[in-house]
């Protein structure tokens, strides 16, 4: 019996590590892919200041690359705010009574004797 519950809590281990393995690496994944996107965008940024900057300057380069920054920020922050406030919290439904049973004596009896034999078994026995 107690190889048969090793064994078990054993392969319930094996797959915790399993599933922690594959959702470390996603993480892992997910981090460098934005990681990479802030690159991306960073190196954007860049030519375009380059580009503006030979057509306008560096001080207008930086003021049109400066305000459209700010501009791209206020318009993700209002859309993060308003999907945020849209959802109405939902009320948890009122907790459910619980049922009552009227206790057959038979059964209170059958329990109790199971009880009783499982401590026997276990070697908990009371004298």
């Amino acid at each position: 019996m107690n190889r048969l519950l090793h064994d078990l809590t054993q392969a319930l281990e094996d797959g915790a590590r399993v599933a922690l393995r594959d959702v470390l690496a996603r993480l892992m994944l997910a981090t460098l892919g934005v990681l990479m996107v802030i690159a991306g965008v960073g190196f954007c940024i860049a030519a375009g200041f380059i580009a503006l900057s030979d057509a306008l300057g560096p001080i207008w380069a930086s003021v049109l690359l400066g305000a459209g920054s700010l501009i791209v920020g206020a318009l993700l922050l209002a859309f993060a705010n308003r999907r945020a406030g849209s959802r109405e919290p939902v009320a948890p439904p009122p907790p459910k009574e619980a049922e009552q049973h009227p206790v057959d004596p038979a059964t209170l009896a059958v329990f109790t004797a199971a009880f009783v034999a499982g401590r026997y078994v276990a070697g908990k026995k009371r004298e």
